[in-house]
This record gives C-alpha cells, sequence and structure tokens, in this order.
C-alpha cells in the first residue's frame, strides 16, 4: 500500500508540517516569544546539548561497541545535526511550550552551519568524506517555507479573524495528523531498511541512546529548575534531529553502494522512524499525566476534605 512512500514522503511531511505551523501560529503571540528572549539560557543548553554533549555520547557509544564504522558515523551525524519543525509538532501536542520550542528549532538551524561541520569533525573526523561542508538549500528553504511562512500564515487568521483562531488551529492541526500518520506507517512499512542487517543488539541500542536523550534532557532540565512543560520541550528538541536534512547530507556525501555508507544509511532511517513512535509514546504519556493530574484537582476542590 505504501510502495509509494520513497517518492512522496518528503512532500507528505511537508504538508503535514505546513498544516500543523499554520495552526500554531493562529494561537502564538508576539509576547511569547519576547519572554524567550528575555530569558535565553535554555535554548543555550539545548544547543550545548545537541552539538557537545550527545556526539560525544554517540561517539563514545561507538568506540565502547566496536561498531562498524557506517553505524558509528551514522549515529554521530544523527546526533550532529539541527533539531528539525517536527519537533515544534510533537511538542504541540504533547502540551509543551511550542514557542520556546520554535525558537530552538530556528536556533539550532541558524548554528548548524558551523557546529554540525565541527562536531562531526570532533567526534568522527576519521570517516568523513573530504569537502564535507553543509548544504544551504536544503537546510534553510524548510525552515522558511515549512515552518515560517506557514506560522506567518496562522498569525494573520488571528489578526483578520480572531472569533474563528482557536477553531481554525484546533481544526487545522487535527488535519496535520493524517500526513503525519500516513508519513509515519509508510516510513515503517516501505521496506527501506532490514532491522536485522547489523544484529538485533544494534537497532536495540539505537533505542536506548535515544530514549536516554530524551530522559536524561529532561531530568537535567527540571533539575536546573525548569517546569515540566520547558523540560518536555527540551527533550524533544534534543532527542529528535532533521531526519531530512541527514538525508541530504547522506545522499551528497555518502551516495556510493558499499559497507560504510549503508551503514550510514541505515542508521539515518532507522532512527528516522524510532524517534517518532518514541516521541509520540513521550507525548501520550505526558498528556494521561496531565490529565490524571488536572482530575486529582477536580476532585480535591469539589471535596476540600478528602
Amino acid at each position: 500500500m505504501f510502495s509509494f512512500t520513497d517518492s512522496v514522503a518528503y512532500w507528505t511531511a511537508a504538508t503535514q508540517l505546513v498544516l500543523a505551523m499554520a495552526g500554531m501560529g493562529a494561537t502564538l503571540t508576539l509576547e511569547q516569544f519576547r519572554e524567550i528572549v528575555r530569558r535565553p539560557h535554555p535554548v543555550g543548553i539545548v544547543l550545548f546539548l545537541q552539538y557537545v554533549i550527545f556526539p560525544g555520547l554517540a561517539a563514545l557509544c561507538g568506540w565502547m561497541y566496536s561498531w562498524p564504522p557506517g553505524v558509528a558515523i551514522g549515529l554521530v551525524l544523527m546526533n550532529a545535526v539541527p533539531s528539525g519543525s517536527l519537533t515544534n509538532v510533537f511538542t504541540y501536542l504533547g502540551l509543551g511550550n511550542v514557542t520556546l520550542s520554535i525558537v530552538m528549532t530556528v536556533a539550532s538551524t541558524a548554528i548548524c552551519f558551523v557546529a554540525t561541520p565541527l562536531a562531526l569533525e570532533w567526534f568522527a573526523a576519521a570517516e568523513l568524506p573530504e569537502g564535507f561542508s553543509m548544504p544551504i538549500k536544503e537546510t534553510l528553504y524548510p525552515i522558511i517555507f515549512f515552518l515560517l511562512l506557514p506560522l506567518a500564515g496562522g498569525a494573520l487568521v488571528a489578526y483578520y479573524l480572531p472569533q474563528w483562531k482557536q477553531a481554525f488551529s484546533r481544526w487545522i492541526v487535527r488535519a496535520s495528523l493524517v500526513p503525519l500518520t500516513m508519513y509515519v506507517v509508510g516510513s515503517l512499512t516501505s521496506g527501506r531498511i532490514d532491522v536485522t542487517e547489523h544484529g538485533l543488539h544494534v537497532p536495540a541500542l539505537l533505542i536506548i541512546f535515544i530514549i536516554a536523550a530524551i530522559v536524561l534532557t529532561n531530568e537535567l532540565a527540571k533539575l536546573t529548575g525548569f517546569d515540566s512543560s520547558d523540560s518536555f520541550t527540551m527533550a524533544i528538541e534534543v532527542g529528535m534531529r532533521n531526519g531530512n536534512l541527514a538525508f541530504a547530507l547522506i545522499e551528497t556525501f555518502f551516495p556510493e553502494r558499499n559497507p560504510i555508507n549503508d551503514g550510514v544509511r541505515f542508521v539515518a532511517l532507522f532512527w528516522a522512524g524510532a524517534t517518532m513512535i518514541i516521541a509520540g509514546i513521550a507525548v501520550i504519556r505526558r498528556r494521561w499525566r496531565l490529565a490524571r493530574k488536572a482530575r486529582v484537582e477536580a476532585t480535591a476542590r469539589r471535596d476540600p476534605g478528602a
């Protein structure tokens, strides 16, 4: 059913992002963005984790477990690319701080032209192809056309039709879940990778790494004084990376079919699918906990002596 996924996956994801960003844009305000500017430290923490801590941990894992060179560099690569617009969607679905998520995504992308090559040089220099650089088109165009412009469109709807902005936001975000579901199911059923290609221990460790990135970032944020909304947002930003950009880098610098390049491609494809599933579970878990907390508080208000 999803044999066409390879040819339409990009535009399926793009459609989902445009709809979701337009819906979110109708609910955001300039004051929310000003508040983030007044406290930039969460953005700095996330950037440090994205480009220093987790690429370093990825390199350490590759060395400790003696992974094939392609798998090792693929893990470092996926931890050295910026976060993508999809993090904003999962933050929204998980009732996180969407404004903070958007600012982090833009900041992460803005510095990736320097930060990603540096991170790869520090932690995977031996395997990098000569002349490695960041593709400007594949990096900037999605941010402009799939994030900023749809956000502006949603903001215009809110400005000129304020009475409709809540309904517009609610229904257009719900509509975005249709292409998102198609993308996730298509990615999982397209047969583009053989999960057992490098043995079951490799995908198992990749899953553990993704979960650890999300959990550790969330707990670190809480320990440093951030509330649950901000800590969840920071965890999603660190755990989910820009898969489309990673694929563009692979097709540009690792195009030949050989064991090293195939290992890089395997990690990128598996990581993209696994992060969406794990982030989806994190969203469901957070919404369930918030709903349970709301029920407990409602019960306490109705019966103070309970």
